[in-house]
């Protein structure tokens, strides 16, 4: 079996052991540990007010409940906020196990926890076009397959934006990377796109400082929104749009839906779902609009 590191919300490499709560311990696995620091900090709040010691795993696409329970033996339970991870080899597990995604996987008994990105997707193209905003750029990692990207592609095709082809960058979800890539793009594009749909939050902060770099004027020029957040999104100096699952609440319904299977032995697998949020910022000149229905 690999190695895993095993940490504590604290970040320091920790021995497991069953005094860090009174309630034992939770594992909680992620696709990279640090990756979304307010969720992860946000989880472990949320484990020790229900009694809980959180201990984070940074899984690998082979994890299973064996691997986790020869780790920490005692585990109350499992929380699998990562999509590399594959929920059936947690599906015999005789503790309560939650998976957080952006959509259900059919068939798999483990609880759910949904947040559902393809319809982040589309709210994000329908909050560009309530603007009267037509021209738009794509930027970031170019996957079709990607709920939240194929749920953008539908707002786009519903609401009549307009997405060139020379107004598609492609670039890894990297802050770096997306400055240099945008500049590029700025230099060499023959007409500017009136709206920027990000593919992460890290990629919208790039675009953000290659288009001030650059001299232009955010949001009268262009507008930028980034699809997910992440620790920089909502710094001063970024402020940037976005159209992200609430963090707070995610670790809420994911502490409270593994809580009901500790109480409640036996208890069916469950599926919730938890909505996106639309935090308007600077970069969209905190535009506002009452999402539809479709």
């Amino acid at each position: 079996m690999l190695e895993r590191a095993l940490i504590d919300h604290l970040g320091k490499a920790g021995a497991v052991n069953d005094d860090g709560g009174p309630a034992g311990p939770i594992v909680i696995a992620v696709d990279t540990l640090g990756a979304n620091l307010e969720l992860l900090s946000q989880l472990a709040i949320k484990t020790r007010k229900r009694g809980f010691r959180p201990l984070f795993l940074e899984a690998a696409a082979d994890l299973s409940f064996a691997d986790v329970s020869a780790i920490v033996p005692s585990v109350r339970g499992v929380i699998l906020a990562t999509d590399i991870v594959n929920p059936e080899a947690f599906a015999n597990a005789d503790r309560p196990i939650v998976l957080v995604a952006d959509s259900i996987r059919n068939g798999t008994l483990v609880d759910q926890l949904i947040h559902d990105a393809e319809q982040a997707g589309y709210w994000a193209a329908e909050y560009i076009a309530s603007a009267g905003r037509i021209s738009v750029a794509i930027i970031g990692q170019y996957d079709p397959s990607r709920p939240a990207f194929r749920g953008f592609l539908k707002g786009v095709s519903t609401y009549d934006l307009v997405v060139r082809g020379e107004h598609i960058v492609e670039c890894i979800d990297d802050r770096p990377a997306a400055a240099e890539r945008f500049k590029s793009f700025l230099t060499q594009v023959s007409a500017l796109p009136q709206a920027v749909y990000c593919t992460s939050g890290d990629v919208a902060c790039g675009v953000y400082e290659a288009l001030l770099a650059a001299g232009f004027s955010v949001p009268n020029d262009m507008w930028i929104i980034g699809n997910g957040s992440s620790h920089m999104t909502g710094a001063p100096f970024y402020d940037i749009t976005t159209i992200a699952p609430p963090n707070d609440v995610l670790a809420a319904e994911a502490i409270d839906l593994l809580c009901a299977h500790v109480e409640a032995a036996g208890r069916r697998p469950e599926i919730r779902r938890v909505s996106y949020r639309t935090t308007p910022g600077v970069t969209t000149d905190y535009f506002n609009v009452v999402r539809s229905t479709r």
